[in-house]
């Protein structure tokens, strides 16, 4: 199963995945992201603004498959997958 990594950062802020997890594929992983994207915000200093978070969702590699940008009030946006 691939393992995926997910990095999250908003605007001064970043968080680096370093340990991963596996998910069957990419939109299992993707729908991960906004647990990621959740938490990232509960970490953050009741100080930041919390105005959108972007989670780039990446291999053991390091290549970038897709990001998924998640804003405070609205749903999310996911870009195109990378091939």
């Amino acid at each position: 199963m691939p393992r995926y990594f997910f990095n999250a950062y908003s605007g001064i802020c970043f968080m680096q995945d370093d340990e991963g997890q596996s998910f069957p594929d990419l939109e299992a992983a993707c729908g991960h992201a906004r647990q990621v994207a959740e938490q990232f915000w509960a970490d953050l200093s009741a100080s930041v603004v919390r105005e959108a978070v972007t989670i780039e969702v990446t291999d053991e590699s390091g290549q970038e498959f897709t990001t998924v940008r998640f804003h405070a009030d609205t749903e999310l946006v996911r870009s195109p997958s990378i091939s």
